[in-house]
């Protein structure tokens, strides 16, 4: 029989107090029914910390997201309900290609279109060394949504950052915008 009860605050502070001390806690129900909850033996933290930026070392440099040579700006639009992902980049010249893999069938790149010389020049903007932030989120990630890699030429360096779609900073947002016009339905 499952039962599911909201716990008053004294019926914690029993919980917790008995799983400090590694002793069985029971409750006991209005009905008059006692339940056993269990037992915690070993010592276990209680403290929750919140952490705002966790950099996590790459393990395989393989599936790096590429920045290929004369292009602006990459990125990989990955997850969704049916994994899939995109790859979109942005040329100098405007060229944009896209390349995309369904169930690990990868597809190679295609061009696919042009932008136009106010998109190019938004994107420029976006990625001028001097007023560039880095690729950041406001939020983690949605289930089902997607995350978004990104990598781009800002100045002398390639920039890389990594963004739930949904909840992607400025200038990663309109970057993300821009460039996912060009993946195909």
């Amino acid at each position: 029989m499952k039962i599911k009860k909201k716990l008053t605050r004294k019926q914690r502070a029993i919980l917790q107090s008995n799983a400090a001390k590694n002793k069985t806690s029971t409750i006991k129900l209005d009905t008059g029914d006692e339940v056993v909850l269990g037992t915690i033996s070993g010592t276990f933290d209680t403290q929750i910390e919140t952490v705002s930026k966790v950099d996590i070392p790459l393990e395989d440099a393989s599936d790096l997201l590429q920045l290929p040579q004369n292009a602006l700006v990459a990125i990989r639009r990955s997850g969704g309900f049916v994994f899939r992902s995109d790859e979109v980049v942005a040329y100098a010249d405007g060229k944009v290609t896209h390349r995309d893999s369904v169930f690990g069938n990868v597809a190679k790149p295609a061009e696919i279109g042009t932008l136009t010389e106010a998109q190019l020049a938004q994107i420029n903007k976006a990625l001028a060394p001097d007023t560039f932030a880095a690729f950041g989120a406001i939020m983690a990630p949605v289930p089902d949504s997607y995350v978004v890699e990104l990598a781009a030429q800002v100045g002398h360096e390639v920039k890389r950052g990594e963004v739930a779609e949904l909840s992607a900073a400025e200038p990663a947002c309109s970057i993300i915008r821009l460039l996912t016009m060009f993946i195909p339905l």
